[in-house]
Order: structure tokens, then C-alpha cells, then sequence
């Protein structure tokens, strides 16, 4: 890869590479996961996230929900309406699985 690629991302091997992530995932805690005690979450506005020169106001965050993106999705999925919005809804979903994986891990550290 020449030097000014590096900063290229390729969609399709990141497809790829996310679906073997959720075959990882689906086959570690099955198919259905478990939101009950952990279905709400702080927002951060995406300009805030990869700003580094910016104070976060604590105030101003909102309150998303895993499920309410689920949802949302479903409905994308339904209509077949795939914007900037879908976004705002699979990074949560993203990062609670990996939160999940985590607490995995360190559950099976401790025993």
C-alpha cells in the first residue's frame, strides 16, 4: 500500500471484517442479547467525539437507547432508507458489544 493510501479505508474489508466480528460475537453469546440493565446511554454529538480540543459540557448530554436503535434500524431495514441517520444508531449497538465482550473477559479472569 503506497504511503498516501494508508489513510484509505476500505468499505468492503471492512464489511468483511465486521462480520466475522458478529459471527465472533453471536457464537460466544448467541443470538439474543439481554438489554434489560443496560438498555440507556450518554450521547455524545459526533462533532464532540473526534474534537480533542473541545470540552464536553456534561450538561448538554442526552440519553439514547439500545433498543430504540434497534428498532429504528428495523425500520430502515423495512423501508429500505439508508442514511447518515442508520449511523447514529449501529455505533451504540457496536459498543455495548464490546462492552459485553469486555466484562466477558474480565469475568473470566476472576474465575
Amino acid at each position: 500500500m503506497e504511503n498516501a493510501d494508508k489513510y484509505l479505508i476500505d468499505i468492503q474489508e471492512l464489511k468483511e471484517i465486521i462480520n466475522l466480528i458478529l459471527d465472533s460475537v453471536m457464537q460466544k453469546q448467541g443470538q439474543f442479547i439481554d438489554t434489560n440493565d443496560d438498555n440507556y446511554y450518554w450521547v455524545l454529538n459526533i462533532n464532540q467525539i473526534f474534537n480533542m480540543n473541545i470540552e464536553i459540557d456534561l450538561q448538554s448530554l442526552e440519553v439514547g437507547s439500545l433498543i430504540d436503535d434497534v428498532e429504528f434500524l428495523k425500520a430502515c431495514k423495512d423501508n429500505q432508507i439508508f442514511n447518515s441517520a442508520v449511523f447514529t444508531h449501529i455505533t451504540p449497538l457496536l459498543s455495548y458489544l464490546l462492552l459485553r465482550e469486555i466484562r466477558r473477559l474480565d469475568h473470566s479472569k476472576e474465575t
